[in-house]
């Protein structure tokens, strides 16, 4: 159990060093267009970048994501780009079932408190305005 406690949250770091590592060479063997700029985010050439990256590695393929409606999901916040300010809050995806841990289950209180605030934590950093955040608390508070 004590490799694993080390490992789990290690995975994300060993995750952006693997592709790191890779990322030079790959860029670099990309001959079909001028890359300008390459932060993990591509738009110019991007479905050929886009299939040129995936064919890269056998274990790794990349998501490609579009605006809808001046709106994109990104991880868990939508940014909401519709108006002239830019709105973020708490987005799930189709398959989420909203399933947390029942309260009346046999786990640890220190468990079932501490889900609640990381949910709260989580809407709390994520809405950047006070009304989408006041939406975004009543949809987590219907769940819990």
């Amino acid at each position: 159990m004590a490799i694993l406690d080390w490992l789990v949250p290690s995975i994300p770091i060993l995750a952006n060093l693997f592709l790191g590592f890779h990322e030079e060479t790959w860029l670099n063997n990309f001959n079909k267009a001028d890359i300008l700029l390459y932060r993990r985010y591509v738009e110019r050439d991007a479905m050929s970048f886009f299939e040129f990256i995936n064919s890269q590695h056998p274990n790794i393929k990349f998501t490609f994501e579009k605006q809808n409606d001046g709106k994109l999901s990104f991880l868990d916040v939508l940014i909401d780009n519709s108006s002239h300010d830019c709105v973020f809050s708490v987005f799930h995806k189709k398959t989420y079932t909203g399933l947390l841990t029942n309260f009346f289950s046999f786990t640890p209180f220190r468990y079932k408190i501490g889900l609640v605030r990381t949910l709260i934590d989580k809407t709390y950093k994520i809405s950047n305005t006070s009304s989408g955040f006041e939406n975004d608390f009543i949809k987590l508070s219907d769940r819990l």
